[in-house]
C-alpha cells in the first residue's frame, strides 16, 4: 500500500518530560562538571548563532550520577520549537556525536550528522583531508560531518 502526502512533514518531536532542564554551563551539578570541557567548543562553534540562530539545549531533569559515562542532550529547533537534534557527549572518549531528526514517509529516525572523533562512530563520516590555511583546533582534529 502506497500513501501520498500533499504537504511536506514539517513537525518536530515533542519535548519529553525526562529533559526539562536547560543546558547552562554555569548551572551544572558537581557531577556534571566534565560536560562543558567536551561540549562547549562544539556548541560555541556550530550552535551559538548568529546564522543560524542559537540553539537551545535541554538536559535530563535529574543530576547525572558521578560515574556517568555519557549524557544525552536535546537540541530544540530554532523556529518550530520541538526536538530536532540529539547530542551524545561521551565522558572518557571526550567525544560528541550530533544526530539530526530525519523523517521519511511520516516516520522519524535519528541520523548521525557530526562527530568530533570519527574513530568512535559507525557512520561513514571521515575527517576532512582537504587543504586548509590553519590547523584544526585540538577538539576537531578527527572531527567529521556537518552540523546542519
Amino acid at each position: 500500500e502506497v500513501e501520498y502526502w500533499h504537504s511536506p512533514h514539517v513537525e518536530c518531536l515533542g519535548i519529553p518530560e525526562s529533559h526539562d532542564r536547560e543546558y547552562d554551563p554555569a548551572e551544572l551539578f558537581d557531577s556534571e562538571s566534565w560536560l562543558p570541557r567536551i561540549f562547549e567548543p562544539v556548541r560555541r562553534s556550530f550552535f551559538d548563532g548568529p546564522t543560524p540562530p542559537s540553539m537551545q539545549f535541554l538536559m535530563p531533569s535529574q543530576a547525572l550520577p558521578a560515574d556517568a559515562e555519557h549524557v544525552v542532550l536535546l537540541g530544540l529547533h530554532q523556529r518550530l520549537g520541538g526536538v530536532w537534534k540529539r547530542i551524545v557527549v561521551f565522558r572518557r572518549r571526550r567525544c560528541v556525536h550530533v544526530y539530526e531528526l530525519t523523517t521519511r514517509a511520516r516516520e522519524f529516525w535519528w541520523s548521525l550528522h557530526l562527530t568530533t572523533d570519527a574513530r568512535f562512530c559507525l557512520a561513514a563520516l571521515q575527517p576532512s583531508a582537504g587543504r586548509r590555511a590553519l590547523p584544526f583546533p585540538e577538539w576537531w582534529k578527527r572531527g567529521a560531518g556537518e552540523p546542519y
